[in-house]
């Protein structure tokens, strides 16, 4: 009659789903998702299904990509090849990161506002996502993050990448401060060194260990019960009996605290003078974790030396008013 036509039933099903539609939800915590496969993989989440397992060491996973990622760590397949120079490599955003050296092209994208960058810090720079907004989700447990480069980091404690690897044993690292750590074994950086023989150490650790050697022990102490620790982080952990609630407790006004630090700001209302001295550069402190902290040089801290005594001094006036002690001058 008016030549109006109209589509079938089933072409009018097929047509996508509306932008902001999410059909299925998850019985558990009520989330919704827009695709059934997002809804599976977010189950997994509460169940802790890893269905997906590696036949050679019996690890599992809970996406296939991270499974064929984790394949490559018992292979040498770089299946990721360069159309430019033919190198390879094992994971694709390597070869992504990689191709900006021969096209120049903006490869970094906003997810905000679909802008394009060409290098990563500009879009880290990029003024467009509000303050509290986190757009960049994992896949894997939904967490969401501000940057890319935390999403990033934060998925490889979902996958066995380790994309820092060292030039010189070729042991690899998943995040940039354990391959730094690493490097120091190599390099015999050391550069915790004890203020009592200069001796130089890796880490913090080792320094604390080896002031044993001098007599110091028991740095940390508990002011309620008067326990010794070797470390400030078992003064933290030790619960004492005495008071469970608030376990440090001040000497002088029997005022008691949660934690250590809590303590010590407080004694300072107590304390005028500082009770730790180092007896190199006559330095004085309030806590033991300054004092181990503390690297002493006599000739930095105090250049000027007196030719009769042997005792330093900071500045040339001190120096002055004090060798009228030896010449016995009355100014």
């Amino acid at each position: 009659i008016c030549e109006k036509t109209y589509k079938p039933p089933e072409v009018e099903h097929a047509q996508p789903l509306d932008p902001s539609e999410k059909p299925y939800s998850c019985s558990i915590c009520q989330k919704t998702f827009k695709h059934l496969s997002e809804l599976s993989r977010h189950e997994r989440i509460h169940t802790g299904e890893k269905p997906y397992k590696c036949t050679l060491c019996d690890k599992s996973f809970s996406q296939s990509s991270h499974l064929v990622h984790h394949k490559r760590t018992h292979s040498s397949e770089r299946p990721y090849k360069c159309t430019v120079c033919e190198k390879t490599f094992k994971h694709r955003s390597h070869l992504v990161r990689h191709m900006y050296a021969h096209s120049g092209e903006h490869l970094f994208k906003c997810n905000v506002c679909e802008l394009h960058f060409k290098e990563s810090s500009e879009l880290l720079q990029h003024p467009c996502t509000p303050s509290g907004e986190r757009p960049f989700r994992c896949g894997e447990c939904q967490k969401a993050f501000k940057r890319p480069s935390d999403l990033r980091q934060h998925e490889r404690t979902h996958s066995e990448e380790r994309p820092f690897k060292c030039d010189l044993c070729q042991m690899s690292f998943k995040q940039q401060y354990a391959l730094m750590r690493h490097r120091r074994t190599h390099k015999a950086e050391e550069p915790f060194k004890c203020n009592l023989c200069e001796k130089g150490f890796v880490q913090p650790s080792h320094l604390v260990y080896h002031q044993h050697v001098h007599g110091i022990e028991n740095l940390f102490k508990c002011n309620v019960c008067q326990k010794g620790f070797n470390q400030s982080s078992e003064l933290l952990r030790h619960k004492c009996v005495q008071n469970a609630e608030r376990p440090f407790k001040c000497a002088v006004c029997n005022k008691s605290y949660k934690r250590a630090s809590a303590l010590q700001k407080h004694q300072l209302s107590h304390c005028a003078e500082k009770p730790l001295k180092c007896t190199l550069c006559e330095r004085r402190f309030f806590s033991s974790s300054e004092f181990v902290q503390h690297r002493c040089d006599p000739a930095r801290e105090k250049p000027l030396k007196c030719p009769d005594c042997e005792k330093r001094f900071k500045y040339a006036s001190d120096l002055q008013r004090h060798r009228r002690v030896h010449t016995g001058e009355k100014p």
